[in-house]
């Protein structure tokens, strides 16, 4: 899991910025007057897919979820939305942050990195939040210059391509005719920024001083990005000034300090910002920030983080010993029961597994990663309907997750239950893309079942698939188990897919 930043990506990265927020957005609504929030909303979506394409976004789900959260406390106190908001964490050590049409916010981990709380992460939040409710995006596309469909088109393929001098010249033209209303129009927008998400910051009952001092943070900060990528400085101008007037402001105004909510919430940003360092730092900087953090703060989770870091270096027995660390310390966490007990199922030791994800499960039941692995040490054990049982459970908890279909397949399939393991294997590899063995499978699913209504809603599932012009409203699921169903004759595959 140690990721790096391709050179190649970053200069695409570079080039959507520079073509949605340098050119002021090179989409003008054919009219030229401010574009609908639909019209909004349907070119962010467009351009949600180029940069998920082009950026390196965090995919761990505890990151996803919890900025997200965040996030979403903050829409709660704007009032009206024209859009469902989503946040993503960009994985990227540089200093930045960046709203695009229709809702999406994105902040780079290296941002995250030298905040000291939640507080100062909300605060760059909720200005991004202030750039979208303003409809900045769609004010600057008014007045940007236009560009017919074509130019449009070769200018977004010639920034996909790694930029050039297609994109180049665009680019300078643009800019050569918008340079002094942009800049001036721009400052315009952040100052409204500023206001709008200080405001917002002190209805969610965060600490508005933390919105100067994190921008403050960024200009001081001796870890600003090359000119490789984009940082808030460049995207975001006068911040200096700003910084001024908005410690102004707080002088001026009284905002009281909600003490329990800083309290609540300092927790749950020292658990991202250590879980950020651990699985996406290089080795040797996230050890050293851990051991910073383990010096500053103590407690628990500088060990777990240090054993995330670890194992994702494929040191499980010394990640195994940080792990035995933070837990003597914080014994009831079900995280780090299921990380401990996932590494000992990682290391053979089934048993001593069993032990710590049972103790992960008692304290948090729907714990999916916790269900998964002791499903998959149930296998192991040959207890092949306890793993089925803790498999449709997740899968009812989280029916996006691929590998639970992929062992569920395993676990019907070593039980004999042939239909249900062809079906199942059906579904995951239809959900990964792979249509030619997902028909093969439903095909095996047929040919074993014996129950009339499933015999049916196989032959459904099986023209479905050989209809693909037809969009399905939800992604396939397999049926489930049902009480008719018998088991199917063992066919030669079994000892290909069901081995034990």
């Amino acid at each position: 899991m140690n990721r790096k930043t391709n050179p190649r990506r970053g200069s695409t990265a570079v080039g959507v910025l520079l073509l949605f927020f340098v050119l002021g957005i090179i989409f003008p609504s054919p009219s030229s007057a401010l574009m609908t929030p639909k019209e909004e909303a349907d070119m962010g979506k467009e351009v949600l897919q180029q940069i998920k394409r082009s950026f390196p976004l965090v995919k761990d789900e505890s990151i996803e979820e919890y900025i997200n959260k965040v996030g979403h406390e903050i829409v709660e106190h704007v009032g009206h939305t024209d859009f469902p908001y989503e946040f993503f964490v960009v994985d990227n050590g540089g200093l930045n942050a960046f709203a695009v049409p229709g809702g999406y916010i994105f902040i780079y981990r290296g941002l995250i990195d030298i905040m000291s709380g939640e507080s100062e992460l909300a605060s760059v939040l909720s200005h991004e939040i202030g750039h979208v409710q303003a409809r900045h995006i769609a004010r600057r596309m008014e007045q940007s210059m236009p560009l017919n469909i074509a130019t449009m088109a070769a200018a977004i393929a010639a920034v996909l391509a790694g930029g050039g001098k297609a994109a180049t010249a665009i680019i300078a033209g643009a800019t050569a005719a918008n340079a002094s209303f942009q800049l001036a129009y721009s400052r315009q927008n952040e100052e409204e920024a500023d206001r709008l998400g200080m405001k917002y910051l002190e209805a969610s009952d965060y600490d508005v001083r933390a919105f100067p001092i994190v921008f403050r943070k960024m200009v001081e900060s001796k870890f600003l990005n090359s000119d490789a990528v984009p940082t808030y400085l460049s995207t975001h101008p006068g911040l200096n000034d700003r910084i001024v007037y908005m410690e102004n402001m707080i002088n001026a105004g009284q905002y009281p300090v909600d003490e329990a909510k800083e309290d609540k919430t300092k927790e749950r940003f020292l658990e991202a910002k250590v879980r950020l360092i651990a699985l996406y730092d290089q080795p040797e900087a996230g050890t050293s920030k851990l051991e910073d953090i383990a010096k500053a703060q103590g407690g628990s989770l500088p060990h777990f983080g240090m054993g995330l870091l670890l194992e994702r270096a494929r040191r499980n027995h010394e990640a195994m010993q940080e792990y035995y660390k933070a837990i003597k310390l914080d014994p009831d966490k079900p995280e780090y029961l299921t990380q401990l007990g996932s590494a000992c199922y990682s290391t053979g030791n089934c048993t001593q597994a069993a032990g710590y994800l049972d103790r992960a499960l008692k304290l948090d039941p729907d714990n999916p990663r916790a269900l998964l692995y002791m499903a998959r040490v149930r296998l192991e054990d040959r207890r092949y309907k306890d793993a089925q049982k803790l498999l449709e459970k997740l899968k009812h908890i989280d029916r996006d997750d691929l590998e639970v279909y992929q062992y569920l397949g395993l676990a019907y399939g070593r039980d004999g239950q042939l239909s249900l393991a062809h079906e199942y294997y059906a579904v995951y590899f239809e959900r990964s893309g792979d249509l030619r063995n997902a028909r093969y499978h439903y095909d095996k699913a047929l040919e074993y079942a014996q129950d009339g209504t499933r015999r049916q809603a196989l032959k459904d599932r099986i023209r479905e698939l050989e209809n693909p012009k037809k969009k399905k409203e939800e992604p396939p699921v397999a049926l489930g188990p049902s009480e008719s169903e018998g088991v199917g004759k063992l066919g030669g595959l079994r000892g290909f897919l069901f081995a034990q």
